[in-house]
């Protein structure tokens, strides 16, 4: 059974703070889940200045952390709505290593009509894209219309881009630190039902 001394334990927070630091996102130890184990030998690594092994270790507790955080996420994903049938769910978590995020779709279909709802979350651009979605040149670009809409008990800012011509469009906000899109072929009304169905209280909980 591993034990911590003060000085290890000094060590593990200190690797933590790495980790923390090199994934640009918030974990604890108990988040870490299946990923202790692994700490644990970078750790020991460390402690032997085994700095090419704890490095290696780091990087494995890492995408650990993010698949569990993408596995998470997947159940975020609404229930699909009445005539439409919930088709799959994917996360790409590989981008969260690169800065550029982890993106869980959701998809649904109707016949010929698709909606799919995404939750990009750890991405450092989303700080920038806050700034541009809360300037109205940026917002309505492109022929996009800010629309604050109730989903959850409270109402959210949204950006809403829609083609009545191909029937077509997007619904664009950012919840805290994560942009939320429902786009597709179908309604805007249909639309607006998929993004008020998202239980936003629970996006950032586990």
């Amino acid at each position: 059974m591993f034990k911590f001394t003060r000085e290890k334990l000094a060590c593990f927070r200190y690797i933590i703070l790495i980790l923390v630091g090199y994934s640009g996102i918030v974990i604890s130890v108990a988040e870490a889940g299946e990923a202790t184990e692994v700490i644990e030998e970078a750790l020991e690594a460390y402690n032997k200045q085994d700095l090419s092994s704890t490095a290696d270790a780091l990087n494995e507790a890492l995408a650990i952390v993010i698949q569990e955080k993408a596995t998470r996420m997947e159940k975020k994903c609404p229930k699909a709505l009445d005539g439409w049938e919930k088709e799959k769910t994917v996360s790409n978590s590989s981008g969260a290593i690169f800065g550029a995020g982890t993106v869980t779709e959701c998809s649904y279909r109707n016949g010929n009509n698709k909606v799919t709802i995404s939750f990009t979350v750890d991405s450092p651009m989303i700080q920038s894209m806050m700034m541009m979605f809360n300037n109205p040149m940026f917002a309505t670009a492109d022929g996009g219309k800010v629309k604050r809409i109730k989903a959850d008990g409270k109402k959210h800012k949204t950006i809403i881009k829609y083609n009545e011509q191909r029937k077509s469009g997007e619904i664009t906000s950012i919840f805290e630190t994560i942009l939320v899109s429902v786009k597709g072929k179908a309604s805007q009304d249909v639309l607006i039902s998929f993004f008020k169905s998202i239980k936003f209280s629970s996006l950032n909980s586990d």
